[in-house]
């Protein structure tokens, strides 16, 4: 019970951060985007909208060649692992055109600077 505690606390605190980034329209230059590719995992977080869409979007990630990580229980979202000879952006593309997907996110990594 204290691990799902702990997990929903660290999805909750996630979700959290992810909300409170402000998009920003700025073109990035080739290298930028190199760095911010570098704090990124080959994970994809897929919110979704409804259980018929999670269905469709177990196949699709199978399909893919995905691997399914985890299936988020308070939030409509899964988290998937995409095979590391794959474009991780077109990943993020294809799964975002898919019926019923609602957000696709990088998992990311933060640092903390001291």
């Amino acid at each position: 019970m204290l691990f799902l505690m702990k997990k929903i606390i660290l999805v909750g605190l996630s979700l959290l951060a992810l909300s409170c980034r402000t998009s920003q329209k700025v073109a990035q230059s080739s290298s930028s985007e190199e760095e911010m590719l570098k704090n990124i995992t080959h994970n994809l977080i897929i919110s979704y909208q409804n259980q018929k869409t999670l269905a469709h979007l177990k196949k699709e990630v199978q399909k893919y060649g995905a691997e399914m990580l985890y299936e988020y229980k308070i939030i409509k979202g899964i988290a998937i692992k995409v095979p590391q000879d794959k474009d991780i952006r077109q990943a993020k593309a294809y799964f975002s055109n898919l019926k019923g997907v609602t957000n696709v996110e990088y998992d990311q990594i933060n640092h903390i600077d001291h």
